[in-house]
């Protein structure tokens, strides 16, 4: 029974399953030489295990000798090669990158699966159209992960960097570090968790993958917006679905910092069975929401994330702006789009619109603050219940110069019975005019009010 070490120096060393040294002390690939798994898979052996003695030591991106192109299996220090479709295959051991090394996964339906763990400051590639499966915990591994091509999927804890070329793909439901390049992010049916990301496209289908891709931070520096498309079989959500998806970002701020970093884009499913970019028509809008999620641990991450609307009331200044304006120019354009413009020249600012339940051209009826005097002074004004985005601000004065807060319980349940809050004031031997008539007649005692509309307390 071998027990020694095996060196793959320059070329190529290929094993079945069946013929793995299983008893060797270990394996090291040094620049030039390959390792080639080619076991297919069976009914009896879905998955071909191998299991090699000791750790693997990798180095290089492949063999040496053959020019890149031949067709001769040249690309990856470790190469899974078939020669066929749909099969599967996984390696038990440890991998320790000595330098650069890379693994290259051949077929696109084809995956290997990594279930030790891979260590070293090396960076470490893959390439290859199937699918690369990390599973185990890589805390160790400190250079970057770079996607050339085919698919990663991460299922342990990888701090690395990745970064994805314009052919990779990254999903799976574990943790990565930073993730940047022109690739695309496809989540899947369960979260994917990221330090940050910038560049990259992130992929969602919607119900069949509600996962989200979940960040930790904004990247340093300058980063570069993220692509969010959603593709949405239509048919499946009734009037009213708020589904949340695409991207969630963790902190204090993230309402903001995600509407800013996010292009959002929608297609609808179509008779062709194929996607089409959706239009206003179509009735869907969005907006960033707050929003938690659960880490690994259990504990509660608050946030904030994409929601969708159907034909629904907008429940945040965003998603007005996206319904009403459905064209990118309108919705960048401040003069149309920012929350004090005025666009109509109405004298009612986007902002008030919104809180108002009103459209860009609907005209306002009885809007404002009301007096009323029964068994005490009350000062009622409307109320949208359905902006979750708004706090509005009551505030008295008796000078026009100096205004003091009016605390008062805003509604949270969105009912059509609030869409006035009336609110009690207890001032005494005083008399009341307009603010647009502050001196109508000599009084000991003015008093004003005016409502301001803030972002709810809760961003």
């Amino acid at each position: 029974m071998f027990s020694g070490p095996v060196t793959i120096e320059q070329g190529v060393l290929a094993f079945t399953q069946p013929s793995t040294p299983a008893n060797a002390s270990g394996i090291e690939i040094r620049p030039g030489g390959q390792l080639l798994l080619i076991s297919q898979s069976n009914e009896e052996q879905p998955i071909r295990n191998y299991a090699f003695g000791g750790t693997i030591h990798m180095a290089g991106s492949g063999r040496s000798g053959v020019a890149e192109g031949q067709g001769m299996g040249v690309l990856g220090a470790i190469r899974y090669e078939p020669g066929s479709h749909h099969n599967s295959a996984s390696l038990a051991n440890s991998l320790v990158l000595t330098s650069d090394a890379s693994i290259h996964v051949d077929g696109a339906d084809n995956t290997l699966v990594l279930d030790g763990p891979v260590s070293g400051t090396a960076d470490f590639s893959k390439s290859g159209g199937g699918t690369l499966i990390l599973n185990a915990d890589s805390p160790h591994l400190q250079g970057s992960v770079a996607i050339a091509n085919g698919t990663v999927a991460v299922h342990g804890n990888v701090s690395a960097p990745f970064v994805l070329a314009a052919n990779g793909q990254l999903t799976g439901s574990g943790r990565t570090g930073p993730v940047s390049g022109a690739g695309l992010i496809r989540p899947g049916t369960h979260n994917l968790t990221a330090y940050s990301a910038s560049g990259v496209t992130v992929q969602a289908m919607l119900p069949e993958h509600p996962g989200k891709l979940v960040l930790e931070s904004i990247p340093e520096g300058n980063p570069q917006s993220l692509i969010l498309e959603l593709f949405l079989q239509d048919s499946a959500f009734v009037v009213g679905s708020r589904p949340r998806a695409g991207v969630f970002l963790a902190g204090p701020n993230a309402v903001a910092q995600l509407a800013e970093m996010l292009d959002v884009r929608l297609y609808l499913a179509d008779e062709q069975g194929g996607f089409r970019p959706a239009n206003a028509s179509d009735h869907w809008t969005w907006s960033m929401v707050p929003h938690v999620v659960q880490s690994g641990d259990g504990s509660a991450i608050n946030g904030a994330v994409v929601e969708l609307l159907r034909l629904g009331l907008p429940t945040s200044f965003q998603q007005w702006v996206s319904l009403h304006y459905p064209q990118p120019e309108q919705r960048q354009d401040p003069a149309i789009s920012a929350p004090h413009a005025d666009p109509q020249h109405s004298g009612i600012s986007q902002l008030a619109r919104y809180a108002l339940g009103l459209g860009p051209n609907d005209a306002p009826q009885a809007v404002g603050l009301a007096l009323s005097a029964h068994s005490a002074l009350e000062v009622s004004f409307p109320f949208n219940p359905h902006a979750a985005d708004l706090r509005y601000h009551l505030q008295g004065s008796s000078d026009l110069l100096l205004w003091h807060a009016i605390e008062f319980d805003q509604p949270v349940d969105p009912t059509p019975e609030s869409s006035w809050i009336t609110v009690p004031v207890a001032i005494d031997n005083s008399a009341f005019f307009s603010s647009a008539h502050p001196t109508a007649r000599p009084v000991t005692h003015r008093h004003f009010y005016k409502c301001n509309l803030g972002p709810n307390r809760c961003f």
